[in-house]
């Protein structure tokens, strides 16, 4: 079936199908197109995509554009899309023109990761230019902002701005250098086993403990 000649359909006929449709299909509509651009597979966008088309074509008539575009000829939409350039572009302007249908348009993935980070990147740090440059920085955390500066989570240095053993010890077993968001996210983030976020912890509780919890959470990864 032609299911993505079909979608394209919608962003022409968006207004109409809002009038055709009662209140509750409309509703669901939207719901399916949001989960559509909201897919981060190809066969999860495909079964979106598969959603409205079962809801439209109960709801149309067979001589509207959706159900004609819908009987057309057409490869399947999930596959490899990154081995067709021309499909991959084809399937994000349908999502970006989708995505601008909806009364509230879901984040993208960009604005999904950068708020993401972007708690991370506000917690106290020292800036690139203020690190003592005799620092050793191995096992330390680095956070990288999209002005390509860094900045190192404070609470990694003592008052004197030492890098705190335990910090070290504790990212070595986070995999600090491969994933420093990771290991900053685990740091600064709540965790079910402490009673506050393990950076709150430092110097309160047993060196031990933290260094157990981060094996602990490392294994079950």
């Amino acid at each position: 079936m032609g299911l993505h000649r079909a979608l394209r359909t919608l962003v022409d006929t968006w207004d109409d199908l809002r009038t055709r449709l009662d209140e509750q299909r409309f509703a669901e509509l939207t719901e399916h197109v949001e989960a559509y651009t909201r897919a981060a597979l190809p066969d999860d966008q495909a079964a979106a995509g598969e959603e409205i088309a079962l809801l439209l074509s109960d709801a149309l008539d067979r001589d509207h554009p959706f159900r004609m575009a819908l009987g057309e000829t057409e490869h399947r939409l999930a596959g490899n899309l990154f081995g067709d350039p021309a499909r991959l572009r084809e399937s994000l302007e349908l999502g970006a023109a989708l995505r601008a249908l909806l009364p509230d348009p879901p984040p993208t993935m960009a604005e999904v990761a950068a708020g993401a980070t972007a708690w991370l990147l506000a917690a106290d740090a020292v800036e690139d230019t203020a690190l003592d440059p005799a620092l050793d920085p191995a096992d330390l955390i680095r956070l990288e902002r999209a002005d390509g500066a860094g900045q190192w989570p404070a609470f990694q240095f003592d008052a004197d701005g030492a890098p705190l053993d335990t910090v070290r010890a504790v990212n070595r077993v986070l995999g600090s250098a491969d994933d420093p968001w990771g290991a900053a996210d685990w740091w600064l983030g709540a965790h079910a086993w402490l009673p506050a976020p393990p950076a709150d912890l430092l110097g309160e509780v047993d060196a031990q403990l933290l260094i157990d919890v981060a094996n602990g959470e490392r294994a079950e990864a």
